[in-house]
């Protein structure tokens, strides 16, 4: 990634009924939500334009919420925003989320024909009463007519999402979903463990059952330990047999489909995000957008439009260095110690020496005297390692 170049994310917070685990910014929505929500990301990425004259923009992300609910007009006005107001490399990556139950083969074709080529549909699980646990709106069927939607309209980079660590969820149950989705060959497959999330109805359903789970103790509901593991051994190996490399902790690819968007975060490359709460990263600079939906679209419509921004933060070398591994440490190359001393000019060991040798006797890293990653079983605990790089916080 060149230091000219930059990476775009446009949230759509609306989708037909929030799932049961889902802590994302997102929410029902009428017509007349949407048609203003539509101007106001138009009058954003208008006031952006000009500030990202000469540089390059090499993926773009619409997310959400569901996306595909928001009407496909308006996606295709928010596209064709995009292409005026920036420079987009040739082979830019354009990927859009899609609830299978949003999206028939009419509006695909028209996503696909505006530019976007990468299509993501939200599985989750191929079992009808797992899906009714998280409070999916689609079932298998739903999914697969989407599926053959996408391909028809010559979608040629389909990622598929599943969930691991469902409520009642087995190993059968787990496997019976790996092997319905492979069978359609996806060029990338997305396999999430379930997180309890605060604010959410898993987190007052399930929060003490998970609280026991971190203890070590038996759970009532949510799979154990030993079963969570199972679920993770069991996905990476079937996978890897069918021809997937893992690139990422949940991240899996055909040869040469690794997601470049979500790359692009682990490696900090630059990136711009617009619609409400979306967050950015630009020049060692943090920040968010309005989160009230209401208060985003007011500043944006008004007569004389202003940007959202808010919770604006300048990184310290420190945080900058720590997200390096934090963030690096998620793909499994790992992280080059050579790059962080180009980076920050600095060597990394004297720094994060004892950490790193810490869990290489532990035997959860390998360290080849450049690159450092994790190994299978530090993979399994990769979150509470990866807080050991993080700076003491005053």
């Amino acid at each position: 990634m060149k230091m000219d170049e930059f990476e775009l994310y446009i949230h759509i917070p609306f989708c037909v009924k929030k799932c049961l685990y889902c802590d994302f910014l997102s929410g029902p929505s009428n017509f007349s939500e949407r048609e203003k929500y539509t101007e106001a990301i138009i009058n954003e990425l208008m006031l952006y334009g000009p500030r990202f004259k000469g540089r390059t923009l090499t993926s773009i992300f619409i997310g959400g919420g569901t996306p595909t609910f928001l009407e496909t007009e308006f996606l295709i006005r928010i596209v064709n925003t995009v292409k005026t107001e920036f420079d987009l490399s040739k082979d830019c990556e354009i990927t859009i989320e899609c609830n299978p139950k949003t999206a028939d083969h009419i509006s695909l074709l028209k996503l696909r024909e505006c530019g976007i080529n990468r299509i993501s549909i939200g599985l989750q699980s191929a079992n009808p009463i797992e899906l009714k646990t998280l409070g999916r709106v689609h079932n298998y069927n739903d999914f697969l007519r989407c599926f053959e939607f996408a391909r028809y309209a010559n979608f040629r980079n389909i990622n598929v999402d599943i969930i691991t660590g469902i409520p009642g969820q087995t190993e059968k149950s787990l496997m019976d979903t790996l092997k319905k989705v492979t069978i359609l060959k996806p060029e990338h497959i997305s396999a999430y463990d379930l997180i309890i999330e605060p604010g959410t109805y898993f987190y007052e359903k399930y929060h003490e059952d998970d609280l026991l789970r971190q203890k070590g103790e038996e759970p009532h509901f949510l799979p154990n330990e030993d079963l969570e593991k199972k679920f993770t051994d069991l996905t990476e190996d079937f996978l890897k047999k069918k021809g997937y490399r893992q690139y990422e902790i949940s991240n899996f690819a055909k040869a040469g489909y690794e997601c470049r968007h979500n790359k692009g975060y682990w490696e900090r490359r630059p990136y711009l995000g617009v619609g409400t709460g979306a967050a950015s990263f630009v020049d060692e600079k943090r920040w968010s957008n309005e989160r009230d939906l209401y208060k985003y679209i007011k500043l944006l419509l008004a007569p004389e439009p202003i940007l959202p921004k808010v919770n604006m933060t300048i990184l310290k070398k420190e945080d900058s260095m720590a997200e390096f591994f934090y963030l690096g440490l998620r793909e499994l190359e790992g992280v080059s110690l050579k790059k962080f001393k180009e980076y920050f000019g600095s060597d990394a060991y004297p720094i994060y020496g004892d950490v790193i040798e810490h869990y290489q006797k532990l035997g959860f890293f390998d360290f080849d005297g450049d690159k450092l990653r994790f190994t299978k079983r530090g993979r399994k605990v990769s979150n509470y390692i990866l807080a050991d790089f993080l700076p003491d916080q005053d």
